[in-house]
């Protein structure tokens, strides 16, 4: 199945070194998982990570990360090992805790996390689709 979800991706600032997705880029990600509106993801993310081992990203409010995304590849036999991980929230325990039980069902559901897991699976299961020809065109064949 095709991904529906996507909506923009955009380029906000490039990376420490000039390269345009590097660490310290920030990138404008819209999404509509499950294209409902009640679902939707209008974030500015700066990229703490992009190496051949994973990539991370994180959402910062008033200057405090709320929301962080992290991607693991690592080879195995036959293929790459993917893990993807969303933490939301607070990571400071006195005030993270509170502020946690209220944030996560209200804005970020169990629904919509499963709206997003269905997302990822989706997103990732086309990536054999394209992967491919973006990998020659890189390296030039």
């Amino acid at each position: 199945m095709a991904p529906r979800d996507h909506v923009r991706l955009r380029y906000v600032r490039p990376a420490r070194d000039g390269s345009r997705a590097g660490p310290g880029a920030q990138l404008r990600i819209q999404e509509l998982f499950d294209r409902r509106p009640e679902y939707a993801i209008d974030v500015v993310a700066t990229v703490l990570r992009l190496d051949r081992g994973g990539f991370s990203h994180v959402e910062h409010v008033g200057g405090v990360a709320v929301a962080r995304m992290d991607y693991t590849f690592e080879e195995v036999p036959g293929g790459t090992r993917y893990v993807n991980s969303l933490t939301v929230g607070l990571d400071v325990p006195v005030v993270g805790s509170p502020f946690n039980r209220w944030v996560r069902p209200s804005v970020f559901s169990m629904a919509k996390g499963e709206a997003w897991q269905k997302h990822n699976v989706e997103e990732v299961g086309n990536l054999e689709n394209f992967l491919p020809a973006l990998w020659e065109e890189h390296r030039g064949g």
